[in-house]
């Protein structure tokens, strides 16, 4: 249980920042995208927001360092890494077509404001950047055991 003197520890273990980090940027990507969708269509639009919905929870799940939560959010961000690449190398070349509403990117074929390529690399750079550094941070050794720790005193 968290105390006011020591509020970066769960159940006794002490959270590394990069952990809390991570959960923050979670946080912070899922609420811009429920912003951008309301902020888009006018209205908050229910199946736009199961995705959103369940990283904000998985935040939550990783600063409580619940070990499902974190083998959801290695699944999401490494599978979005993988998408990156292809999708990144499409997107130079295609960029008048991309709309970019952070944080989403959106492919258009109605009229729209001409995006650079380099605006289009810089930003597809960015999210598989923090994607990496987002897997890496979960996959280091002494995360992984923390984890591990935390679920086994969980259970007892």
């Amino acid at each position: 249980m968290n105390t006011p003197n020591k509020p970066n520890k769960c159940n006794g273990i002490k959270r590394p920042v990069a952990v809390t980090l991570v959960a923050v940027i979670l946080f912070g990507y899922s609420l811009a995208s429920i912003v951008s969708d309301v902020v888009s269509f006018g209205e908050l639009r229910t199946e736009r927001m199961f995705f959103p919905i369940l990283n904000i929870v998985a935040a939550f799940g990783l600063l409580k360092l619940q070990s499902g939560w974190r083998t959801y959010v290695l699944v999401v961000f490494g599978l979005s890494l993988l998408f990156l690449l292809p999708f990144g190398a499409w997107a130079i070349f295609n960029s008048e077509r991309i709309v970019i509403l952070f944080p989403e990117i959106r492919i258009e074929d109605r009229p729209h404001s001409i995006v650079s390529p380099i605006t289009v690399l810089g930003v597809i750079l960015t999210y598989a950047l923090s994607s990496v550094w987002t897997v890496w941070v979960l996959m280091r050794r002494d995360v992984r055991h923390l984890f591990r720790r935390s679920s086994v005193e969980q259970f007892n």
